[in-house]
């Protein structure tokens, strides 16, 4: 089963991540792929590769537009 963490914030030595869970992960730039921004979904596959997930990345990036709009029309 794949695991999915969420850049929260980019570091100079990696990128703070959250799993689904809600626990707090530091990973190691190395570790990370090239163009890794905050919002990004990252999978975790098989050998401890990260990928970027990016149909994850646009829903979660359409989810969270759609929660600032509603916010905004109240």
């Amino acid at each position: 089963m794949k695991k999915y963490f969420s850049v929260d914030r980019i570091l100079e030595s990696g990128a703070v991540c959250i799993d689904e869970k809600g626990k707090v992960h530091i990973i190691e730039k190395k570790r990370l792929p090239p163009n890794v921004v905050e919002g990004t979904i990252l999978s975790l596959e098989e050998g401890g590769r990260f990928l970027i997930d990016v149909a994850r990345t646009q829903e979660e990036r359409k989810r969270i537009r759609k929660l600032e709009n509603s916010l905004l029309q109240k």
